[in-house]
């Protein structure tokens, strides 16, 4: 008897956490209309290391064509 409580309790801790996860991932996908109200111009650092370069190349290109901001 005790092990069909446990399972039935272990059951819906996991439903609980299930909806709690999905109700996270609603509220972050929502769409705020206000955010792109003023624009944001981003500075991007180049670093003396190898291939830094070619990171900030790929960030500048991806922020500014995808996402509109000015780099």
């Amino acid at each position: 008897m005790r092990t069909n409580t446990t399972n039935s309790l272990r059951g819906w801790r996991v439903i609980a956490l299930l909806l709690a996860v999905l109700a996270l991932v609603a509220v972050s996908c929502g769409n705020d209309d206000d955010s792109r109200g003023s624009q944001t111009t981003i500075t991007l650092a180049v670093n003396p290391w190898n291939g830094s370069a070619a990171n900030v190349a790929v960030a500048a290109q991806l922020l500014e064509s995808e996402l509109g901001y000015t780099v």
